[in-house]
């Protein structure tokens, strides 16, 4: 018996890749050391690194999801200049601000060792090269919704031993695993250290 041939969008395609690299196993993340440990979070310094970066225009970041998440995808998966694929990292990180500015980024951590990543054909994808610093991080499990990034946030900010040290314009949101990962998920919430 033969059996039929899937023939998705290439958007769908890109999003199966992605399931497969997914489940191979463990995705590599930053580097980083920790300073220091607290009840409820820590502080980490991270190196230099390289993000692939989608600016979203018009959409609430409850409003975002797979259709930004598979554009991303589309470039790890060879959809930029070299059309050559590149290895799956995680996390997938929103910057949330609290600016009036209605415009979001959704960014990808790329791998160093891509020594020259290539760049995205898609206009609203940049290469984003982060500097060394430090953040305060807290870690938390489960599918968050947007009130529960936001008390996870908010709880992280109350618990911060010196709140004058926080960038407090923005935070980021890192999730750390595929959809289909049901048990066990790791999201974090991010707020940079002044220098």
């Amino acid at each position: 018996m033969a059996y039929p041939i899937y023939r998705g969008s290439p958007s769908s395609m890109s999003f199966l890749r992605a399931v497969r690299k997914a489940m191979a196993g463990v995705r590599e993340e930053p580097k980083f050391e920790v300073v220091n440990k607290y009840d409820g979070y820590e502080i980490r310094s991270y190196p230099e690194t390289v993000w692939i970066t989608l600016k979203i225009t018009g959409k609430t970041h409850a409003e975002c999801g797979r259709p930004e998440f598979s554009r991303l995808l589309g470039y790890i998966n060879g959809n930029n200049e070299t059309g050559v694929s590149l290895p799956m990292t995680s996390p997938v990180v929103f910057r949330v601000s609290f600016e009036e500015s209605k415009d979001l980024t959704v960014s990808l951590f790329l791998s160093p060792s891509v020594e020259d990543p290539p760049k995205p054909k898609d206009s609203d994808m940049s290469l984003f090269q982060a500097p060394a610093g430090q953040l305060f991080v807290r870690t938390f499990s489960g599918f968050a919704s947007d009130a529960e990034w936001k008390k996870e946030f908010e709880q992280l900010q109350s618990e911060l031993e010196d709140p004058e040290e926080a960038v407090t314009s923005f935070y980021y949101r890192s999730a750390f695993d595929p959809p289909f990962k049901m048990v066990g998920r790791r999201n974090e919430v991010w707020i940079a250290r002044k220098k």
